[in-house]
């Protein structure tokens, strides 16, 4: 009885009523979804896709244009930093054919992705050794780089600077593609940029050089103290062994010769060194035994040089510059007088002191030559 009622009240008038509107709507969905879309239903949908592929695609075209050019910006960071890492590394310029290979052994990225930009065309990569830069009078070789991508439209602009023909450099020679010549604009490294949709950055190691100067400067600093204060023990006890001597009651003599004369503060107290050429060296050593020769290769005055960083208590790599390499690739070694040459106010080298003169402190030097404006004497 009760299913019965449930029933009755489910097909009820007033229940019929509310029911017929929705159920229109759905036989009329019903039968449209048999017969299809009219023609004219057909073009109104067509047309508004249209409209709204028409605005779209530019929108899609500038997203990817903007996607890609944020890819290359981001590999040519990332190439920065390689760069960064492999002339903090080697202290010299990856070569100019094999920059993409040099420079694969300091990033993630691929051989193709180094040497190729995003667009498929090879990057190109111009370097130049600046070897007329001073820091406080000291030569110091500075580097400059740039790499350059031609763009989405995979043409490089001849402009701001750089001088091209196509994907080609024509002015890269030494500094003439920094420097304002011919149609290039620029006259200093750091105005350079890129032009129309090329991408470009620039590279210079001269913080770091500067800061490789600074090292150089603290660590001869320190070997200059550290001379010092082996020369002064060596005078104090020299002074004491001479008080201590016997002397004889005729002659008041003591039989040292140095002593006798009165000469200990003439004596080289220095660790003794050889100069350059074998040059002639009169003075009389507290310690006779040569430390160096700086007549000898590059390699074998480095070795020496770090034989006296360790009789001095300090670490081997003091024996070199920090900012210049050798023929070896390795940091060239120091130079090392015990017994320098007075330079003479006019230019030029006075000669060397002999046993009887007064002599000048060690002098330690980064170059060895007698002929520039403030000459070594060594």
């Amino acid at each position: 009885m009760g299913w019965h009622n449930r029933q009755f009240k489910l097909h009820s008038q007033p229940e019929r009523s509310r029911l017929m509107p929705a159920l229109k709507v759905l036989n009329r969905l019903t039968k449209t979804a048999r017969q299809g879309f009219t023609l004219a239903e057909m073009v109104i949908v067509i047309a508004v896709l249209a409209i709204l592929v028409t605005i779209s695609t530019p929108a899609i075209f500038e997203f990817m244009r903007q996607r890609d050019k944020q890819a290359e910006e981001n590999v040519l960071m990332e190439l920065r930093k390689a760069l960064q890492a492999y002339i903090a590394d080697k202290n010299a310029l990856p070569g100019t054919a094999t920059w993409a290979t040099d420079l694969s052994g300091y990033t993630n990225l691929s051989l193709n992705e180094i040497r190729n930009d995003t667009w498929g065309v090879p990057r190109a990569f111009i370097a130049y050794q600046d070897n007329t830069r001073t820091i406080q009078g000291t030569r110091v070789p500075v580097f400059y780089v740039t790499l350059h991508s031609a763009g989405p439209n995979r043409q490089a602009q001849a402009a701001t600077g750089i001088a091209v023909n196509g994907t080609a450099f024509a002015g890269a020679t030494d500094a003439a593609w920094w420097a304002n010549i011919a149609s290039q604009q620029v006259t200093t490294f750091s105005a350079l940029a890129a032009a129309g949709d090329d991408q470009l950055i620039r590279f210079t190691d001269y913080p770091e050089k500067l800061e490789r100067y600074n090292l150089t400067i603290q660590r001869m600093d320190r070997i200059t103290t550290a001379l010092e204060s082996y020369a002064k023990n060596g005078y104090a006890n020299k002074v004491t062994a001479c008080g201590n001597l016997a002397k004889d009651p005729t002659t008041g003599l003591t039989g040292d010769a140095t002593c006798d004369n009165g000469m200990p503060e003439r004596i080289v107290y220095y660790p003794r060194s050889q100069a350059i050429a074998a040059a002639t060296d009169n003075a009389m050593y507290l310690n006779s035994t040569l430390y160096v020769d700086n007549a000898q290769s590059e390699a074998n005055r480095r070795i020496a040089m770090q034989g006296l960083m360790r009789l001095l208590g300090l670490p081997d790599d003091f024996c070199c510059s920090a900012i210049t390499l050798a023929a070896d690739g390795q940091p060239a070694p120091m130079f090392y007088f015990s017994n320098p040459r007075p330079r003479n106010p006019g230019g030029g080298c006075a000669a060397r002191p002999g046993l009887t003169d007064m002599k000048l402190p060690a002098r330690l030097t980064t170059t060895n030559d007698d002929t520039a404006s403030t000459p070594t004497c060594g």
